[in-house]
């Protein structure tokens, strides 16, 4: 049975708790948070022990595996601290700010022989494994390129730039779909609201052989949408992240259709996954018996953070 410690029990941190309340294999042992409130209402939701310091949960000898959903800028002193004290980790997204911070985590997790895993929720997503399956087996022919849109209305997000905060799933959810890391990357935004930190941004990506990536993020629009376009010689396909809701397009490759018709479409049977229960579960299951490596591991969270800060910023300002 793996001990469980949550540090940050806010509002996605809350969500962990939930889950891992109902998870098999795994008893809830303590959280920690800064805000005494948070504290409470995990007490009333029956857990034992709350700490107001990380430090004294890490210290707690009945927590075998930590979940980290504090800050961005405070994942790498917390996810460190944890494998220092020979914790399992799960760090939500981005696992650091920085390349070199995050390879020492994936360094250290390695040397001391911790799991190590990071929140990219998406690669537990049923209509996403259904899609990735799909490409594999040549269903689309050559890819065009693939389209992810994040997009909805929040109010300021302070310290934090839209292309930080959203463009990691888009660049996950590539690879996890193509097995592709972008050759380069390109972006322009704006922000609206305030002096700096872009609040809508778009990107294109280099995926090589001809196949592009377009991001679009933003936290203006009125409408949350989180989908992903792929279009391809043979087929289109259309995802609703949200209700994982997948729609096929057979698309007409006579080159003399100007008109753009479509064949035939349908709406694939995809069973919707709880992909937070999913991923809390590998997560337990690496702690048990890590003879695999799990499909959102360090490694890959730390290739993620590569791509994202590679990124070359086009100033719109300036000539």
């Amino acid at each position: 049975m793996i001990g469980i410690g949550i540090i940050g029990v806010g509002y996605w941190g809350q969500k962990h708790l939930n889950e891992f309340s109902r998870l098999q294999g795994c008893s809830l042992e303590a959280v920690s948070d800064l805000s005494q409130a948070n504290l409470e209402k995990c007490k009333a939701l029956g857990v034992q022990r709350t700490y107001l310091d990380y430090r004294d949960l890490l210290a707690d000898s009945k927590v075998d595996a930590v979940s980290i959903c504090t800050n961005n800028e405070t994942h790498f002193e917390v996810a460190k601290a944890a494998l220092l004290a020979g914790k399992h980790v799960l760090v939500e997204k981005p696992l650091t700010l920085e390349v070199e911070t995050s390879r020492e985590l994936v360094e250290l997790a390695k040397e001391k022989g911790l799991s190590l895993h990071v929140g990219h929720l998406y690669r537990f997503n049923a209509a996403l494994i259904w899609l990735r399956e799909f490409i594999q087996s040549g269903g689309f022919g050559k890819i065009h390129f693939i389209k992810i849109q994040f997009t909805n209305h929040n109010g300021v997000v302070p310290g934090r730039s839209v292309l930080m905060d959203l463009a990691p799933h888009a660049i996950d959810i590539c690879n996890f779909l193509t097995g592709r890391w972008a050759k380069s990357t390109v972006s322009f935004g704006h922000q609206f609201r305030r002096h700096d930190l872009e609040e809508v941004t778009f990107t294109e990506s280099d995926l090589g052989d001809g196949m592009r990536m377009y991001g679009e993020f933003s936290w203006l629009l009125p409408d949350k949408k989180r989908q992903v376009y792929v279009s391809g010689e043979n087929t289109c396909a259309v995802v609703d992240l949200g209700s994982q809701q997948l729609t096929i397009y057979e698309v007409i490759t006579d080159k003399q259709n100007r008109e753009g018709k479509i064949k035939s479409s349908r709406i694939e049977p995809v069973k919707p996954s709880n992909a937070l229960g999913d991923e809390l579960a590998s997560f337990v299951a690496h702690c048990e018996s890590s003879t695999s490596e799990p499909i959102n591991s360090g490694e890959i969270g730390l290739r993620t953070v590569e791509a994202q800060l590679s990124c070359k910023h086009i100033d719109q300002g300036k000539p």
